[in-house]
């Protein structure tokens, strides 16, 4: 098999450290939002926003967009769903868990 040019083997360095660049600062955002307090009704509105986004993906025209709207659509009512005192909390609630 054919030795990697020096430019193949700087371009995945290049993409590899970047990729790490872009995993810590996903970390640090992730730390930061299980510090911060809640708001009233922030699950409610992102639930609202995740559905508004599945619905736009419907009418979308290109695939692409389709395909993006459809996946931050679908993240969103999943973290309004799981995120931080989300469906576990109010679940919780019910059975009489604080």
């Amino acid at each position: 098999m054919k030795e990697p040019s020096q430019t193949t083997k700087r371009v995945v360095k290049e993409t590899t450290q970047a990729l790490e660049k872009v995993e810590a600062t996903a970390h640090d955002i992730k730390q930061w939002d299980q510090q911060r307090p809640d708001f009233p009704g922030e699950h409610l509105i992102v639930a609202v926003a995740g559905l508004a986004l599945l619905m736009a993906s419907g009418k979308a025209r290109t695939p692409l967009k389709k395909m993006i709207l459809t996946a931050v659509g679908t993240a969103a009512l999943a973290r309004a769903a799981s995120g931080r005192g989300g469906v576990s909390r109010v679940a919780g609630w019910i059975v009489g868990k604080k």
